[in-house]
């Protein structure tokens, strides 16, 4: 997990603070099969994927709108 930084960097909706959390995967052979990016929201104690990148595919999301309920 990483510093902390303003969760409003993601989108001016969002309060408080947020974590970028790295996450690999790997098989049983020690291979890297793919990664994703995750933005961890203190205040909400939920993750937002990011980014997510494999053989595949690189997909990037961007938090166009936040509503808590």
């Amino acid at each position: 997990m990483g510093a902390a930084f303003s969760a409003a960097d993601l989108n001016t909706k969002i309060a408080g603070s947020a974590r970028n959390l790295d996450c690999k995967f790997i098989n049983k052979k020690g291979v890297t099969t793919s990664r994703q990016q995750y933005a961890y929201l203190d205040k909400y104690g939920i993750a937002l994927l990011l980014d997510r990148e494999s053989a595949v595919a690189h997909i990037t999301h961007k938090v166009t709108d936040f509503t808590v309920n």
